[in-house]
This record gives C-alpha cells, structure tokens and sequence, in this order.
C-alpha cells in the first residue's frame, strides 16, 4: 500500500500528537473498521504508558489523551522491558504452583 492509502496510518504521528495533549481524528468507512481502529488506537496508547478516550464522530473516531500526560509518563524501552519480564515472571511461578497443586491430589 502507498502512504496516501487510507488504510494506512501514521501511528508514530497519532502518539506523539496525543502525548503532546493534542486529540487526533481517524477517519473509518466502515463498522468494522471502527471497531478495529478503536481497539488499535487504545492498545497502541497503553503500549506507550497512557490512556486515551475514544468518541465517535461523523466519519471516524476522535482520540483524545484522558488525564495529564505528565502524570503518566511513557515508559521507555527498558521501563517497558523490565515490566515484560516481571509479568513473565509472575505466570511462571503461577504456573509452578498450579502444577504442583495438581500433583498433589492422589
């Protein structure tokens, strides 16, 4: 797909424009395309460590940053890392004890 397709969208852009306190509208044709956008837009935002609103106008979506974006600074790449790796950690050893759990009944 080219640049100009409006499949196409600049994520980097609409992050920066959110985390900058900007809102950012997303033009969708379908419902489909909707519900897709919506779901993108706000797990690309927690990906980026805050939160955003999603409304629904005519034609698209509006993405607006909800709370101050100085309370919810992004997590940087090793921030982000080491939250992957305690999460990891965590279903690791819940995954221990459930098994040792089901060893035990005999």
């Amino acid at each position: 797909m080219d640049e100009s397709s409006p499949d196409e969208i600049d994520w980097r852009s609409v992050t920066d424009r959110l985390r900058a306190g900007q809102a950012v509208e997303i033009p969708c044709a379908t419902e489909r395309e909707y519900l897709r956008r919506t779901k993108q837009v706000a797990r690309r935002a927690g990906q980026q460590g805050f939160a955003v609103e999603v409304m629904r106008v005519d034609g698209g979506i509006r993405v607006e940053p909800r709370g101050a974006t100085d309370s919810a600074p992004a997590m940087t790449g090793a921030g982000r890392k080491a939250n992957q790796e305690k999460r990891r950690g965590q279903r690791e050893r819940r995954r221990g004890e459930a098994g040792a759990d089901s060893g035990d009944e005999e």
